[in-house]
């Protein structure tokens, strides 16, 4: 799945393995296996950061599958009809997602500082955060899994 995921987003993009591998200091070996189709390997979290953004997609949406493009519609929609909307209601917009904004914004430095500090972690005590973090993972996908799927049925 994320091997399917990450050719497509080098397809897309203007750069060969090599310029990526230079880019971003991954060897051109570790992308090419990644992108065989059998290819179990996942890159760290810091790589598929790095990877993710020079591609121009997200990190979730190689997780999730999520289709960017449909993001970038909706994204485009809105900055058009923000486009015709008289001042005052702008206003009220930027009070609206002000709140999420800012809970973002805080989300993602506090994962970019986690990911900055694992980079310099020796590779044993990894593991053990890695045995630390999982489960607590996979309650929250629990957690989400079950209010979507409330979402889902009270609407």
């Amino acid at each position: 799945m994320f091997s399917a995921r990450l050719r497509e987003a080098v397809t897309r993009s203007e750069y060969s393995v090599r310029e990526i591998s230079e880019r971003t200091g991954i060897s051109q070996r570790t992308i090419n296996n990644w992108l065989k189709k059998e290819a179990p390997a996942m890159p760290r979290a810091d790589e598929a950061v790095q990877l993710a953004s020079l591609l121009g997609t997200s990190v979730e949406a190689w997780v999730t599958g999520k289709d960017q493009s449909l993001q970038e519609n909706s994204f485009t929609d809105i900055i058009q009809d923000l486009n015709v909307l008289p001042e005052f209601r702008l206003d009220d917009v930027r009070r609206l997602i002000q709140p999420w904004a800012n809970e973002v914004r805080g989300a993602a430095q506090q994962i970019v500082d986690i990911v900055v500090d694992l980079k310099v972690l020796p590779k044993d005590r990894l593991e053990d955060l890695r045995r630390l973090v999982h489960p607590w993972a996979e309650e929250a996908r629990s957690i989400q899994d079950e209010s979507r799927g409330g979402a889902a049925r009270a609407g």
